[in-house]
């Protein structure tokens, strides 16, 4: 029969999508099934006549589907050192998977030929993946002295894909020496003193780099390369033996100026020493005065700072935020003050000691913080508070005849900004009235509508209870590039 309406029903763990599709001449009609990003599972196919209730299964098929994570590793080791990187695979809900494994092999490499010096061996064959599981597959590395910065390619490879692959895994490579490297918090120490007082800062040193720091010495030091004067003590020790890859240490240095020290800004320098890594010195000031008055000043940013404004100048700061400043001890000692148009406040003549600040302006969320008002110093605080991107409005609608409201929500929200913007839509669903058995259909539409990639998402339906269930037909994904939407049927 030529020129008939079907009903092509393909169905996948109870969800149901529905295709009109008409006969040719000879009575035959294809169809094209495009299904969502990472769907997968055995599916049903049913062909109806739009009259008739009968429901037979004419066919089946099955969508396999493994998700590789991560799919590019840029990786930075030292040369001679093994190193160990697993890759996460997560079967969809098709078939089981047969002998998954990594390789390693010539043909797949950018050169098509295995790099001198690199030696990478992948782990053991995984011998079944069952559906809806994942599990890590490892490989190893290390590079000699005659390996090159380049590109590597793992295949992800089962017996249900060989000779081709699931996917590949790129790896940026590149190789260095072990070497330790210094960061220290904050770059240097800037402080102030009234006479006859003392006040303590600290530093904070870390080891980020591929090697132990050894046999670490610190001591204080005048810019002439002369002694300090006994009013500036280093309270942690001089020798300071080995700090390990990753690790932090405090150093803590005291100033405790007498009235024979003249006032005025006062520079020396904590210097830092070790066997395999090269000197560094810390600027230290400090301050001294007779009075106990300092200030701060306020430089508050936002995502929009040091993008361009209409007239394509860069924006230098957030104006109009109001800031609102409270001595911890004193609570009556209130200050405040409104950003400019650089986006800065500053805070002049302050008694020395503990506050606490808030800063709040339109369309971003308010942030609080503490801080240090030392006698002669001004010191600098860089507040960057984040803009509501999406905003949930609602209106309550009142009919007239029958005592019910409806809540209407209405999602707002920004576009083409520099930063990952998510929105659900529909924003909310009224179920209708259901009994035992029945079952609501419906799609959540996520849409990223920033210029930013947006990563770690988390997708939640609500919880279940002894009256009803709710149920996904693919896994939320757990990033969305920017304009991107996907669509997440749910039951």
């Amino acid at each position: 029969m030529a020129s008939v309406p079907l009903d092509l029903v393909i169905t996948l763990k109870g969800f149901e999508r529905k295709y009109e599709v008409f006969t040719e001449q000879d009575g035959s009609f294809s169809h094209t099934f495009q299904p969502l990003s990472g769907e997968s599972g055995a599916y049903k196919v049913r062909a109806m006549h739009p009259a008739l209730l009968d429901r037979p299964i004419h066919g089946r098929f099955i969508i396999n589907r493994l998700r590789i994570n991560p799919s590019t590793i840029n990786m930075n080791i030292p040369r001679n050192y093994p190193k160990t990187i697993r890759v996460n695979i997560a079967a969809g809900d098709g078939d089981p998977v047969s002998n998954l494994r990594l390789v390693f092999a010539a043909e797949d490499q950018p050169e098509g030929v295995l790099p001198e010096g690199v030696h990478l061996t992948p782990g053991s064959t995984v011998a079944s993946l069952a559906p809806g599981k994942s599990v890590n597959l490892p490989f190893t590395i290390w590079a000699d002295n005659f390996a090159e910065n380049g590109t590597l390619v793992l295949k992800v490879i089962s017996d249900e894909t060989a000779p081709d692959a699931w996917g590949a895994v790129r790896i940026n490579a590149q190789y260095s020496e072990a070497r330790p490297a210094l960061f220290f918090t904050p770059s240097f120490i800037e402080s102030g003193v009234a006479r006859n007082n003392i006040v303590t800062e600290t530093v904070t040193l870390e080891n980020k780099g591929l090697a132990d720091m050894r046999n670490i010495q610190l001591s204080l030091s005048a810019p002439d390369g002369g002694a300090v004067p006994t009013w500036i003590q280093l309270n942690s020790a001089e020798s300071q033996g080995t700090l390990a890859v990753g690790e932090r240490r405090e150093i803590r240095v005291s100033f405790s100026p007498t009235d024979s020290v003249a006032e005025g800004y006062h520079h020396y320098y904590l210097k830092f020493s070790a066997a395999n890594h090269p000197d560094r010195s810390i600027n230290m000031f400090a301050s001294v005065t007779q009075s106990g008055v300092g200030g701060v000043l306020f430089k508050v940013s936002d995502i929009y700072t040091g993008t361009l404004d209409n007239d394509n100048n860069p924006i230098p700061g957030l104006a109009g935020a109001r800031i609102r400043l409270q001595n911890e001890r004193v609570l009556t000692e209130e200050y405040n003050k409104t950003t400019d148009s650089l986006g800065e406040a500053v805070f002049s003549d302050l008694p020395a000691g503990r506050y606490k600040y808030r800063i709040r302006a339109q369309n971003h969320q308010s942030r609080t913080g503490r801080f240090w008002v030392r006698p002669g110093v001004t010191a600098s605080q860089e507040v960057l508070l984040d803009y509501n991107l999406v905003t949930v409005e609602w209106e309550v609608a009142e009919t007239t005849i029958e005592d019910k409201y409806e809540i209407v929500l209405s999602a707002v929200y920004e576009t083409d900004v520099p930063a990952a913007v998510v929105v659900i839509a529909p924003v909310s669903v009224t179920l209708p009235d259901m009994k035992p058995g029945d079952v609501f259909n419906g799609e959540s539409v996520l849409t990223n509508h920033g210029l930013v990639r947006a990563v770690e998402l988390v997708y939640t339906l609500p919880e279940e209870d002894q009256f009803f269930r709710y149920e996904l037909l693919t896994p939320a994904p757990d990033s969305l590039e920017a304009k991107q939407s996907v669509t997440l049927p749910y039951r």
